[in-house]
């Protein structure tokens, strides 16, 4: 809202000016009304205004001096003036000082006024947002060359509000109105922080806005950043099912501005096994020094996976999820997951009609997990219900790949038809019967390739492959890479 103050020596206009304006409806605040310019300027010292009206002729300290010094107090002060018809050369006086505009106290009408007003407070709050837009621009400067918060004893705090699906949201539902989209997230971002004398915020990216907070005029930091960053959120998910989180570095040592933002970005990264919540202090994840080991994890759900024990698969999973993984180990447990649910997926495919979240893009560890755990039991299910030949025939394909075993060879030595046969093998594995077996034998080779010295022409007739040159051409297919490669990596 705009501030406004009257200045009218004569009592009667200075009541009907005062009394007469809906000012609420003009987006102004009467601040007061005075009867001479020096208490007027004893206001100004001590409160701050937008806009005044003055009259120009007062007796002791008359319009043109209280413009100059009210200015020399308030730089960004509008002035409109009251005159009369002999007041010419004093008008062309004071908009050399510059004032907003002029009225004709004879010609005072209302209705004409309250135009003069509303167009004055268009131009304010457009000069305002250009200065904030100014002084944002400066803060985003200062703060990347380092200018900001360089010493240790600075009491300020960086937070970071970072939105999850900003790309995904703009391609599909906003898609070429993505500048109308960032405008609504900057006014109402610009709304909230307006309501704080101690906040400053900038717009780094579409997707990342930077806050410093002035800690120590702030109780409870934490609860009030916490407050401040859920009613963001709230907004941005209600508005437009954006996906956003808060983080600040809440600890204790005072450290470089830059170093502070560092350290805010990575604790969001933990938004990934944590999406139930969407504020993230530093000190809520301080102590998460587990290391993630990637290759033992991968290593035994696949063995698992290759034995069909798919309640193990399950236990590696939930034995995950209750690790305090590192900074380092997030990127490494996405990796994980994908690779899992490539693997799974390969078996299963889209398990049944009514899987309708099979091609729903997953951003969190814990839909992740919860689409494999689903997938998993499908695996189960399938196991029990199946015939337990079918599952014999698998058990001796797993101890016996390396031998010539043929899919005539099973359906002849266990009693089946041809055709079910291969179907029941690809249901229950995923893949055709030549698709699993050369993945046991190419997985085998580059296990043996990786562990011992076993000459590589000794391997193929291991795995079953007594033409080196067709092993070799089925492996490169398989990694795209040939057995030498993978024995020079190691």
């Amino acid at each position: 809202m705009i501030s406004m103050i009257i200045v009218e020596d004569e009592p009667t206009t200075n009541k009907f000016i005062s009394s007469s304006i809906d000012y609420p409806s003009l987006d102004i605040a009467l601040a007061g009304s005075f009867f001479n310019a020096d208490d007027a300027l004893d206001f100004l010292k001590n409160n701050h205004v937008d806009l005044v009206l003055t009259d120009i002729k007062m007796p002791k300290t008359d319009g043109l001096t209280l413009i100059k010094e009210a200015l020399s107090l308030q730089p960004e002060l509008k002035f409109i003036v009251m005159s009369n018809f002999d007041d010419y050369s004093l008008v062309a006086k004071a908009f050399k000082l510059g004032i907003y505009d002029y009225i004709l106290k004879i010609d005072f009408e209302p209705t004409a006024f309250s135009n003069i007003l509303r167009k004055a407070v268009l131009d304010i709050h457009e000069n305002k947002k250009n200065k904030r837009e100014a002084d944002r621009l400066s803060l985003k400067v200062q703060f990347w060359n380092g200018k900001l918060g360089e010493t240790s004893t600075n009491k300020e705090r960086i937070g970071v509000l970072k939105i999850l699906n900003y790309q995904n949201i703009t391609n599909t539902k906003w898609n070429m109105n993505k500048e109308i989209l960032n405008y609504g997230i900057c006014n109402y971002i610009e709304e909230i922080v307006m309501n704080y004398n101690n906040i400053k915020y900038f717009q780094n990216n579409y997707d990342e806005f930077i806050f410093i907070f002035d800690r120590e005029h702030i109780p409870d930091f934490l609860q009030f950043s916490e407050t401040f960053f859920s009613f963001i959120t709230t907004f941005l998910h209600e508005y437009s099912t954006l996906n956003s989180v808060g983080s600040v570095y809440d600890g204790k040592e005072s450290i470089s501005f830059l170093k502070q933002y560092s350290l805010a970005v990575d604790v969001i990264s933990y938004s990934f096994i944590m999406d139930d919540r969407h504020f993230f202090p530093y000190s809520l994840v301080s102590d998460y020094n587990n290391e993630f080991d990637f290759n033992k994890y991968l290593t035994e759900f696949k063995n698992s996976f290759d034995k069909f024990d798919y309640t193990n698969c399950v236990n590696i999973l939930n034995e995950i999820k209750t690790l305090k993984i590192n900074k380092e180990g997030l990127s490494q447990l996405l990796l994980f997951y994908k690779i899992l649910l490539s693997t799974v997926t390969n078996r299963f495919g889209k398990t049944t009609e009514t899987d309708n979240n099979a091609d729903t893009p997953l951003i969190s560890a814990t839909e992740f997990h919860d689409r494999l755990v689903y997938l998993l039991s499908y695996g189960n299910k399938l196991s029990l219900a199946d015939n337990s030949p079918i599952a014999e025939i698998i058990s001796y394909i797993n101890k016996n790949f390396n031998k010539p075993i043929t899919l005539s060879f099973l359906s002849s030595e266990f009693q089946f038809e041809y055709g079910e046969l291969s179907r029941k093998l690809k249901a229950a594995t995923g893949m055709s019967f030549k698709k699993y077996i050369t993945a046991l034998r190419m997985r085998e080779a580059a296990s043996l390739i990786k562990t011992t010295d076993f000459k590589i022409t000794d391997i193929s007739q291991m795995i079953g492959y007594p033409n080196y040159e067709h092993f070799s051409r089925t492996f490169k297919a398989f990694f795209n890479k040939w057995p030498t490669e993978i024995r020079k990596d190691q």
